[in-house]
C-alpha cells in the first residue's frame, strides 16, 4: 500500500467514524443531517434571517429556519403529498 493510499484509507476511516458518531447523536435529538442544494440568492435570505434571530438571542442556524418554515407550511406540504 503506498504512503498516499494509506492516508486516503485513514481520511476515509476517520470521516467514517465522524459521520457514526455525529449520526448517533443525530439519532438522540430526533434530527436527521442532510445536504440540500439552493439557489444563492434563496441561500443568502435563508442565511440572513438565521443571523436576525442569532442577533436576537437565538442561534444561528439556517437549519432552523428551514425546518420552522416547513413547520409552518405542514399541513399545506401534506396535502399536496396526500394529492399528489
Amino acid at each position: 500500500m503506498s504512503k498516499r493510499a494509506s492516508l486516503t484509507t485513514m481520511k476515509l476511516a476517520t470521516a467514517a467514524k465522524s459521520r457514526g458518531a455525529a449520526e448517533s447523536e443525530a439519532a438522540k435529538k430526533d434530527t436527521m443531517t442532510t445536504a440540500i442544494v439552493l439557489p444563492v440568492r434563496t441561500w443568502e435570505m435563508l442565511r440572513s434571517l438565521a443571523l436576525k434571530r442569532a442577533a436576537a438571542g437565538g442561534r444561528l442556524s439556517v437549519s432552523a429556519v428551514i425546518a420552522a418554515l416547513a413547520e409552518r407550511h405542514r399541513a399545506e406540504l401534506e396535502r399536496e403529498i396526500r394529492e399528489g
